[in-house]
């Protein structure tokens, strides 16, 4: 163990621990260079570390931010669940890939493991507007009547429903789409009605 100074609190210096080496190598799961810190630190300044930098305490920036950055270089965050060696791990990822943010669970030589999101509600938001939202009373759309779900070369293969089928009552006849047939409510007459891909139109039920 070292101890280095603390320029936040000249008081409290920083306990470094710099891992034993072991076959020429430092410990298993640290790689080479690898520092550890204990205790809560504070610093107002920047610090750079070549290699990897494990944290036993708080880790928090003077503005209540944590911050990865190295200029234009994408960065990775890995929480492990298990680590062997370089070779057999589990761990978790939240890491910039191609200019697109990818969060998941990854293995080498181990278990694929679950994950898992637990909120009240959990929102997603897509495009800068709020797309789907779960909640208590199950998956709800934010904007009434505009999204859809799915798509003509984009469909689910089943649905399975332990109760009924709502549509919307009344509604202008929709247009044909080739490969698909539409059930609907027409505005007309409100009798149920299907549209099949060729544009032919018939009524299921009359409403009387």
């Amino acid at each position: 163990m070292a101890t280095v100074a603390n320029k936040a609190d000249p008081a409290s210096p920083i306990d470094v621990h710099i891992p034993t080496p072991v076959n020429d190598n430092l410990v298993d799961y640290v790689e080479e260079n690898s520092m550890a810190f204990t205790g809560a630190n504070s610093h107002a300044g920047t610090e750079t570390f070549t290699g990897t930098v494990i944290v036993d305490g708080d880790l928090r920036s003077s503005d209540d931010v944590i911050s990865l950055v190295r200029g234009a270089n994408p960065q990775s965050l890995l929480v492990h669940n298990t680590y062997t060696s370089g070779s057999v791990y589990e761990r978790a990822f939240f890491r910039f890939v191609s200019n697109v943010l990818h969060l998941g669970a990854e293995h080498v030589g181990a278990t694929l493991r679950s994950l898992q999101l637990t909120a009240q509600t959990i929102i997603i938001n897509a495009g800068g507007s709020t797309r789907l939202t779960f909640g208590s009373s199950g998956a709800t759309t934010a904007t009434d009547n505009v999204y859809a779900w799915g798509g003509i070369a984009n469909r689910f293969s089943n649905g399975f429903f332990g109760g009924y089928i709502a549509i919307g009552d009344n509604i202008t006849p929709p247009t044909a789409t080739v490969g698909a047939a539409k059930i609907y409510v027409d505005t007309a007459d409100g009798d149920l009605k299907i549209i099949f891909g060729d544009g032919t139109i018939k009524t299921i039920v009359v409403d009387t």
